[in-house]
């Protein structure tokens, strides 16, 4: 089966699991930009506990398309994303392979919130060498055919994964604290764990 989904932020784990379990993706392109979702924020594990990095919005002036959601860039945020990063995974195993590339990316200009998510959803596939079939919908439908599988706001920070049947957490080394703490953003296995993140991800994608 197909899926539709939307397209978000450096991505938790049970969005990739998403993309594993099914043979091919639609990022949903012409949906209405939705405020606090994963659309444009990711949590990450700090010393003192999660934190969740947040990439400001320009407030539009009426309802807009997620391609049309322009990055409120006279804040500083990037500097504080990826200091936070670095504080927070500077001593991972596998920082020094990939920060470079997903910091990179961070860093650039853009001016809309959706090439930055796509840039970084590639690279972060690309890291771990997965090649999923990438489709981006070329129109806003609210009824799907029944081959398609509508996820668009099923993996979502107010809602839980445990209602959901897409991620069942593996656990692996974390950089801070006993207990391990799951579904954080992505950069957070690949800092951890580099080459096994992918097997680490088909682990968490069945029951154990």
């Amino acid at each position: 089966m197909d899926i539709l989904i939307d397209l978000q932020y450096l991505p938790c784990l049970e969005y990739f699991c998403c993309l594993l379990k099914y043979d091919q993706v639609y990022l949903e392109g012409h949906e209405f930009y939705e405020k606090q979702s994963y659309r444009n924020r990711c949590k990450i594990l700090s010393s003192n506990k999660v934190i969740e990095l947040s990439v400001p919005i320009k407030k539009p002036w009426r309802q807009m398309a997620i391609k049309e959601m322009k990055i409120e860039n006279n804040q500083n945020w990037r500097k504080d994303h990826c200091r936070s990063i670095q504080s927070s995974y500077g001593n991972a195993p596998f920082f020094q392979f990939y920060a470079d590339s997903i910091l990179g990316i961070i860093e650039k200009n853009h001016r809309y919130l959706w090439d930055l998510n796509e840039e970084l959803l590639q690279e972060c596939l690309n890291l771990m060498n997965l090649k999923p079939e990438l489709d981006i919908t070329d129109q806003y439908r609210k009824q799907l055919n029944s081959d398609l599988f509508d996820l668009r706001s099923k993996v979502h920070p107010k809602k839980s994964f445990m209602n959901n049947d897409f991620y069942y957490p593996f656990s692996y080394n974390q950089i801070f604290g006993n207990k391990f703490v799951g579904n954080l953003s992505i950069i957070d296995l690949l800092f951890c764990e580099g080459p096994e993140s992918v097997t680490i991800l088909k682990k968490s994608v069945l029951k154990e």
